[in-house]
């Protein structure tokens, strides 16, 4: 009892001698005793410990300039199609590449705009995407009068045959 009293009371003194400290430095300056104490009275140790200080982020994050907010916001283009017009990959990572930005960048766009622009639309339904591309797939090899199985409407549609095969299976319910 004499030793932990001996502990505690050396503790609050060297707290009061490095007021003003935060808590880490506290503990650093002093490693022995609070092992001890941490070991021995951890109970009181947290209690008794100088409260963690808040940091503060001062620095507040640069809003967009009004030029990309602009192109930001109103591209109506279609983005990423392909020369032949097929439809892109509805997804946020197709879109930050349409806009040849970095993931940080697209990130804080559309946090800043509340995820207006092309990225309010995103990501589209994966079932809705592959529709799209197997009827666009569908018609190509109409018209040019080519087989229909499903290897050909898959390559066609640029899409794997497993995934064309589940389509067709969940589309058959």
């Amino acid at each position: 009892m004499d030793k932990r009293d001996e502990k505690r009371t050396a503790w609050l003194r060297h707290q009061t001698e490095c007021a003003g400290m935060g808590l880490k430095e506290i503990r650093h300056r002093q490693p022995a005793l609070w092992v001890w104490l941490y070991r021995h009275d951890r109970e009181w140790l947290v209690s008794n410990q100088v409260t963690r200080r808040r940091r503060l982020n001062r620095k507040q994050p640069a809003m967009p300039s009004a030029s990309f907010a602009g192109v930001f916001l109103s591209n109506e283009r279609p983005v990423r199609s392909s020369a032949a017009g097929r439809e892109p990959l509805p997804s946020a990572y197709q879109t930050r590449l349409a806009y040849g930005m970095n993931q940080y960048l697209f990130d804080r766009a559309t946090q800043a705009f509340g995820g207006a622009g092309k990225a309010a639309q995103l990501p589209a339904r994966r079932e809705v995407f592959i529709a799209r591309r197997l009827e666009s797939a569908i018609s190509v090899l109409a018209e040019n009068e080519m087989t229909m199985d499903v290897a050909s409407v898959a390559r066609e549609a640029r899409l794997r045959i497993s995934t064309v095969l589940s389509y067709q299976r969940e589309g058959a319910r």
